[in-house]
């Protein structure tokens, strides 16, 4: 995991908002409202490492229906 958050981290920072788990946890409200209106992901790091990321829901459901797709087919 940890080759992964340096190799692809500084990737995800480049084209996604970043905060820390505090300012996260400080604005989720804030957060949400914006990953929904605009469908920007945001990363939240914990100790300069991306340990999540938040998508909106519309996101996730192509990523559900192109999973199951997928998978189908297999």
């Amino acid at each position: 995991m940890d080759i992964i958050d340096k190799t692809y981290g500084k990737a995800y920072a480049s084209f996604m908002k970043t905060v820390s788990a505090t300012y996260a946890r400080a604005h989720f409200y804030d957060l949400v409202d914006e990953v929904s209106e605009s469908g920007k992901r945001v990363a939240i790091t914990k100790k300069g490492q991306i340990k999540a990321i938040l998508v909106s829901a519309k996101e996730y459901d192509a990523w559900r229906t192109m999973a199951a797709k997928f998978i189908s087919e297999a």
